[in-house]
């Protein structure tokens, strides 16, 4: 008669080793000093499949902002200009970013929170609440910079206009306490 390869004892020392080549990766990973997720980090993968892909996006569009600061949430929204310029609003840790590519018209906008003097709600047409208004200091602005590939970045001005959030109120929520830590910290 055959023995059973599948017993409670064959399975826990399979499940052993597994676990133990899973540790022995884990320290060679860290030996090389590669990038491991922080718990935080790992949790908002888990959260959010797309926060992985949004970070990425976010660190492409804005090679500038340093590697520590996190990004913490986006939005879709435009920014009111001499047109309305659709794109995407990213909030890091100490900046407050923004992107639009219309029919190749880039509009770049880079706030450090730090320069931020208020943030408002604000309603398009007098009627629909869905806008924020960002006012930066005017003496700590920079003037605009356009780039040999006719890219506007914009680092300060004295107030931006973002409209058409889908949820404006959570999005001041959060960009309220961020703004707060970077001001308290």
């Amino acid at each position: 008669m055959a023995e059973r390869s599948d017993t409670p004892t064959t399975r826990r020392a399979a499940a052993r080793k597994k676990a133990s080549g899973m540790v022995k990766a884990l320290k060679e990973l860290k030996n090389k000093q590669t990038w491991i997720p922080s718990p935080l980090e790992a949790a908002q993968r888990w959260l959010s499949p797309t926060y992985h892909q949004r970070n990425e996006d976010f660190r492409r569009l804005f090679p500038q902002i340093p590697q520590n600061s996190m990004l913490v949430d986006d939005y879709s929204c435009a920014l009111q200009r001499d047109i309305l310029a659709h794109g995407r609003l990213y909030l890091s840790q100490k900046h407050l970013c923004f992107y639009a590519n219309i029919f190749g018209w880039e509009s770049v906008v880079i706030v450090p929170c730090k320069r931020i003097q208020s943030i408002t709600c604000e309603r398009t047409a007098h009627l629909i609440p869905n806008a924020l208004q960002i006012t930066v200091s005017p003496d700590r602005c920079e003037d605009d910079v356009e780039t040999e590939d006719g890219v506007v970045s914009t680092l300060c001005k004295e107030k931006y206009w973002f409209s058409s959030f889908v949820s404006r109120d959570t999005a001041y929520t959060i960009m309220m306490k961020v703004w707060q830590n970077v001001l308290m910290g």
